[in-house]
C-alpha cells in the first residue's frame, strides 16, 4: 500500500470511529480493535513513529491502577470485568502513541463527529415525537428533553458531544473546509445549541455559561476597546441571568438544584435520613446523597475498596440510612473523583488529577481551544457525573484527547523538520 494512500484511508477511518463511537456505541469493541490493527500496520510499514507523550503515560498508568485494584476487591470476577471495560485506557493511549509520518489534518474526524451528533439528533427528535403522538401540549416538555431526547447516551455525554462538535464546525470553518460554509454553520449552531438546553443537564448549563463568559472575555477584549467591552460584558452577563430566570428548562434546573443544595447545607445527615421515606428521589438530591455517602466510605478506606467494588460498599451504606430503593438502583457516585478515590484510593485520584492537569497544561502550551474545551467540559462534568464510568465517557474522551495530542505533535514535529531544511 502507497504512503498516499493509507494516509487517505487513516484519515477516512478516523471520521468512521468518531462517527461510530457516537452512534454505534455497541460496535466499540470492533473498532478498537480495528483502530489498533490500523495504526499497527501503518507502523509495520514504517508510516507512524513512535512518541512518547506523556497523556498517554497517565492513561495506561490509570490502567493498570485499576488492574491493581482488583487485587483488593471483594468481587475479583466483577474487578476483571471492569478492567475488560476500561480497556479503551491502555489500547487507544498505545495506539495513538504512533506519529504519522504522513500529512494528517482533523477534518474526517470532525466530519464523523458532527454526522454522529446529527445521526443522534435525527433518532432523539423521532423519539420525541414518537412519545408525543397522541398526547396534548402539556406532553411537549417530557417527551422532548432529558433521556427521551437522548436515547442512547445518557444527556450528560450527549451535551459534550454537541458542545465539543459545535467548536469543531467553527474550527473547521476558520480552515474553510468543505461543508463548513457560514450558512451550514449557523444552522448547525441552532440545532446544536437547541439539543443542548434539551438535554437538561445542570452541570452542561453551567458549563455552557463558563465557555459563554470566556468567549466573551477572550475575543471581546482583543478586538475591542475597553470603552465597548465592559458594556459587552455585562449585557451578556445580564443575558445570562435573564434565561435562567426566565427560560422555563433553564429556571427549573436551576432553581431544583439550589434548593436540594440548601437543604443538604444544613444537616447532611439528616438529609439523607428524610429521603429514606420518599418513594421517589429526585436526581439533585440522589447525587447530594451519594457524595456524602462517598465521602464517609473515602474517609475509611483511603486506599480504596478495590476495582468493581464500589457499587457494593455503597449499597451497603445506603441501606445504613434506609435508603434501600436508592440501593436497589446501583448509583455511583455521580462524581468521578470520587469515583476513582473510592475505587483505587488516593493514589488513583492522584493518577486522575495528574491526567487531567498535564492535558490542560499542554491545551495551553500548544493553544489548543479545542484540546482545552474538550478537557475542561470533562474535568467540569466530573464533578457532577461518573464520566469514566459509561463507555459513552471511556471511548469518546480517551480517543478525541489522544487523537488531538497525537495531531498536536505530529504538526510540530512537522513544523521542526521543515526549519531543519
Amino acid at each position: 500500500m502507497k504512503q498516499l494512500n493509507f494516509a487517505q484511508f487513516f484519515s477516512y477511518f478516523m471520521g468512521l470511529f468518531a462517527f461510530a463511537i457516537i452512534a454505534l456505541p455497541k460496535l466499540n469493541g470492533l473498532f478498537i480493535l480495528l483502530l489498533a490493527l490500523v495504526i499497527a500496520f501503518g507502523h509495520v510499514k514504517k508510516l507512524f513513529t513512535w512518541k512518547f507523550n506523556w497523556s498517554s503515560l497517565f492513561f495506561i498508568a490509570l490502567y493498570l491502577a485499576y488492574l491493581i485494584g482488583i487485587l483488593f476487591s471483594e468481587d475479583k470476577t466483577e474487578g476483571l470485568k471492569y478492567a475488560e471495560y476500561k480497556l479503551s485506557f491502555l489500547i487507544i493511549p498505545i495506539a495513538f502513541s504512533m506519529v504519522p509520518k504522513f500529512e494528517f489534518n482533523l477534518r474526517h474526524a470532525i466530519y464523523g463527529l458532527v454526522l454522529g451528533v446529527l445521526f443522534l439528533a435525527t433518532l432523539g427528535l423521532k423519539n420525541g415525537f414518537e412519545c408525543y403522538e397522541g398526547h396534548d401540549l402539556s406532553w411537549l416538555r417530557y417527551c422532548f428533553t432529558s433521556s427521551l431526547i437522548s436515547p442512547i447516551h445518557h444527556p450528560t455525554y450527549f451535551s459534550c458531544y454537541i458542545i465539543f462538535s459545535l467548536a469543531t464546525v467553527y474550527y473547521g470553518f476558520k480552515k474553510k473546509w468543505l461543508a463548513f460554509s457560514s450558512l451550514n454553520v449557523f444552522l448547525f449552531f441552532v440545532v446544536g445549541l437547541l439539543l443542548y438546553l434539551l438535554c437538561m443537564s445542570l452541570a452542561g448549563i453551567l458549563f455552557l455559561g463558563l465557555v459563554i463568559a470566556f468567549i466573551v472575555v477572550f475575543y471581546l477584549k482583543k478586538k475591542l476597546t475597553l470603552k465597548w467591552f465592559l458594556p459587552l460584558m455585562g449585557a451578556t452577563l445580564v443575558g445570562l441571568i435573564l434565561a435562567i430566570r426566565f427560560a422555563p428548562i433553564v429556571k427549573d434546573e436551576v432553581n431544583d438544584g439550589k434548593k436540594a443544595y440548601e437543604q443538604f447545607a444544613q444537616n447532611p445527615d439528616r438529609f439523607l435520613f428524610e429521603h429514606a421515606k420518599d418513594s421517589v428521589i429526585e436526581g439533585n438530591h440522589v447525587r447530594l446523597i451519594m457524595w456524602k455517602v462517598s465521602l464517609d466510605l473515602i474517609a475509611e478506606n483511603p486506599l480504596g475498596v478495590g476495582t468493581g467494588s464500589v457499587d457494593e460498599h455503597l449499597n451497603r451504606r445506603l441501606k445504613r440510612y434506609g435508603l434501600h430503593q436508592m440501593a436497589e438502583l446501583d448509583y455511583n457516585p455521580h462524581n468521578q473523583f470520587l469515583q476513582t478515590a473510592l475505587e483505587l484510593g488516593l493514589l488513583g485520584l492522584t493518577l486522575l488529577l495528574s491526567l487531567f492537569v498535564f492535558i490542560l497544561y499542554f491545551s495551553i502550551k500548544h493553544k489548543s481551544l479545542l484540546l482545552f474545551l474538550l478537557i475542561g467540559c470533562l474535568v467540569f462534568n466530573s464533578l457532577f457525573e461518573s464520566m469514566f464510568q459509561r463507555q459513552s465517557g471511556i471511548v469518546f474522551f480517551t480517543f478525541w484527547i489522544s487523537l488531538l495530542v497525537m495531531e498536536i505533535l505530529q504538526r510540530t514535529q512537522a513544523k521542526k523538520n521543515s526549519n531543519l531544511t
